[in-house]
């Protein structure tokens, strides 16, 4: 391993001297009293990675942009329990911290992860990423001895691919889960277990984008350590938490001090306004980045893969290294094999290029395919709403996959209920009326991500209006985008401090009910175009017009 930093100014090498000098010095002290096998504990390397590294690190701090590179290190150690961060390492921690804070011995933050040389040479066994890009660009501070890391075995893309397909599923599922929580305790009115519940959807979002990029995550709460790691990881995540001002960087520190503050301290205090703050920047982290996909259920991840493939493929995304898919699913297991898996990733590409402008086709096509609403034949349904010059003269069109139940109601008439399929009032009766509904809302005003998502939530006015009771089992979600080129997020517009023109407060209330509206009609549009569908468990029927549309007052032409 190399062991040469003159690239380094003579200052950072004194500081990084410092550096290593206090870990040992905290790692000796509190080794100090051990006995039997920990006696034999000690540090085999210390190594400098990242940034200072590799160069091309930033010390900027007294600037506009106020940004500052981290030391990294990789301090490896010969024992399991010496990597017990309390037990050996807290001490250091705060030592490092003190120096920089107090004394001034130290300009540069420093961030050190303490492994086994076992974890390290099975993380290169395993083809993480993370520990090869250690053992390919990193420096020795410390070397016991001469000893080499064990050459890296990089995984074959497929292998790759699944990997990170695995850590994707099981983390954004944990931070949606803990975003929710949050969500109730807000709603409740209590801020500190909000806050709390905040942290946690924050950092499974950070321990998310780690382990799919770099298949490695530290064992850390600390956000500040996991944000400049996944910031290293994917340099675009940068502008998720602005920091130029005192009050921002002070809401982020708040956020970080939730883990154990906001359960333990009763002078903890954060205010509503500051939690939806926070909430805003974390739901930065989740920007679509690619075109939305919908499918079933157990195809999301074909889905992603195509996606991803798609946006890398594109002109401009040669060193692109980090995308976050967007795809929507509901559960069509009645009609689809859907155990079967027939979605591939070719044919979630196929849809992609085969995407063009003008009508959409509804009724029982593509990812509306298999799905069923009241009890009938749902899928794919659209519908759009321009306002007036007066109120801005934008548009809002709406694309619904349905696949949820209620008592259907069409301009307010109970068709459900006049229908009385027996089918569906069993359903009613015995409470079975769940499934899903995703929404895609799209609109050419220049709205902020604030406003898109307020927006998105008008969508399930029009839902509610179909009759949809929005039941225990039932999984319903709306993505709002803007197509207006004033918000949109430019490479230039991403590296630096930008004026972007959007669309006042005072000016949404039209745009609420145009998506109220053609929600509701895009959810009705897919019933009417639904036709009858034999598949894998059994039959639905499409929803029988010349019944519905009399008692609408329409003369049926089917």
């Amino acid at each position: 391993m190399k062991s040469d930093i003159s690239h380094l100014p003579a200052g950072k090498r004194r500081e990084l001297e410092r550096v290593v000098q206090i870990l040992f010095e905290e790692f000796e002290d509190a080794n100090g009293q051990a006995t039997g096998n920990r006696r034999m504990g000690r540090i085999l390397k210390v190594v400098l990675y990242g940034s200072y590294a590799r160069g091309g690190w930033v010390d900027e701090p007294h600037t506009a942009k106020g940004y500052q590179s981290d030391f990294d290190l990789l301090v490896i150690v010969n024992q399991k329990e010496l990597t017990d961060r309390v037990a050996y390492w807290e001490r250091a921690e705060e030592r490092l911290n003190r120096e920089r804070a107090i004394t001034g011995s130290l300009k540069t933050p420093v961030n050190f992860i303490v492994h086994t040389l076992q974890e390290v040479n099975d993380g290169l066994a395993h083809g993480r990423y993370f520990f090869m890009d250690i053992a390919r660009d990193g420096i020795a501070l410390y070397q016991a001895d001469e000893s080499e890391l064990l050459t890296p075995k990089p995984k074959t893309p497929a292998q790759a691919f699944a990997m990170a397909t695995e850590y994707f599923e099981e983390w954004f599922s944990l931070a949606t889960s803990s975003q929710k929580i949050y969500l109730f305790c807000l709603s409740q009115g209590e801020h500190r277990d909000a806050a709390f519940n905040l942290h946690q959807a924050t950092e499974r979002l950070y321990h998310c984008v780690l382990l799919v990029l770099t298949f490695y995550t530290p064992h850390v709460h600390n956000l500040a350590f996991l944000r400049t790691q996944a910031e290293r990881a994917s340099p675009r995540l940068f502008h998720a938490w602005p920091r130029a001002t005192q009050k921002e960087r002070a809401r982020f520190e708040k956020l970080k001090d939730a883990y154990v503050k906001a359960r333990y301290s009763k002078h903890y205090r954060i205010s509503e306004d500051e939690l939806g703050w926070l909430a805003t920047q974390i739901e930065e982290l989740g920007e679509i980045e690619t075109p939305i996909l919908l499918t079933n259920t157990l195809s999301v991840a074909e889905g992603a893969a195509a996606a991803v493939e798609w946006t890398l493929a594109q002109p401009g995304n040669e060193q692109v290294r980090s995308v976050n898919a967007v795809v929507g699913e509901t559960n069509d297991g009645f009609l689809n094999d859907i155990r079967g898996r027939h979605v591939t990733i070719a044919d979630a590409r196929h849809a992609i290029e085969s995407a063009r402008e003008g009508p959409v086709a509804e009724g029982a096509v593509g990812a509306g395919t298999g799905t069923v609403a009241f009890g009938w034949k749902g899928g794919i349904g659209t519908a759009s709403r321009k306002l007036p010059q007066s109120l801005g003269g934008w548009t809002v069109g709406v694309l619904t996959q349905t696949n949820y139940g209620g008592v259907l109601t069409i301009a307010g008439v109970p068709v459900g209920v006049r229908l009385g399929q027996y089918d569906f009032r069993r359903e009613i009766e015995q409470k079975k009326a769940d499934g899903s509904v995703v929404v895609i809302v799209a609109t050419d005003a220049p709205l902020s991500d604030r406003n898109l998502r307020r927006l998105a939530e008008r969508a399930f006015a029009g839902i509610a209006r179909t009759g949809s009771g929005f039941s225990n089992g039932s999984g319903d979600y709306a993505v709002a985008f803007s197509t207006n080129p004033e918000v949109r997020r430019t490479p230039e517009r991403r590296s630096g401090t930008a004026t972007v023109e959007q669309l006042a407060n005072d000016a949404m209330s039209p745009l609420f009910q145009a998506v109220a509206e053609a929600t509701e009609e895009a959810a009705i549009n897919s019933l009417f175009a639904g036709t009858t569908v034999k598949g894998d468990r059994g039959t639905i029927e499409a929803l029988p017009l010349d019944k519905v549309l009399p008692m609408l007052g329409v003369r049926a032409s089917r």
